[in-house]
């Protein structure tokens, strides 16, 4: 046993005088929760700045749906306007982030009653505002189906 302390002591002591081992000790203990509350304070701000952000999205079709159209500009978003024919091509190439297709039977749909096409395209594989523009969006073409169907149950 008193070997073993003996060469327990000798270590403690070796490694106390080996000052590259007690600085990354320490730095590490110390530095690293600093690090982290500071990382996650800068997550935490970008992610909450950016919920304030308007949601730029590029409609085509919006003739089809101007009533989409005047509930979305009442939203907390920024819409332009194109010509398609090949909405997966705007996306894939990166020309739109946010494509938004109203097909050319939306009114025809919306009249009869049915259920109504509209498309939104998206590249997933983009983070940050990307995803968030989409959910928002999302969220807001919902809403603008919840209270159409709203509307039409109470006539």
């Amino acid at each position: 046993m008193r070997r073993l302390r003996v060469v327990f002591l000798k270590e403690v002591r070796d490694n106390f005088r080996d000052r590259r081992t007690i600085l990354s000790s320490f730095s590490l203990a110390l530095l690293g929760p600093a690090l982290f509350i500071g990382l996650m304070s800068f997550v935490l701000n970008t992610a909450v700045g950016e919920s304030f952000d308007p949601v730029e999205i590029t409609v085509a079709g919006a003739e089809h749906a101007p009533d989409l159209i005047a509930f979305l500009e009442t939203q907390n978003t920024e819409l332009s306007f194109i010509e398609t024919d090949d909405p997966r091509a705007e996306v894939t190439s990166r020309r739109q982030d946010l494509l938004l297709v109203i097909r050319s039977d939306y009114a025809e749909h919306f009249v009869e009653g049915r259920m109504v096409p509209v498309t939104l395209w998206h590249d997933s594989s983009k983070i940050g505002s990307s995803r968030r523009n989409f959910s928002q969006a999302r969220a807001m073409i919902a809403g603008y189906a919840r209270m159409v169907g709203e509307l039409q149950a109470q006539h």
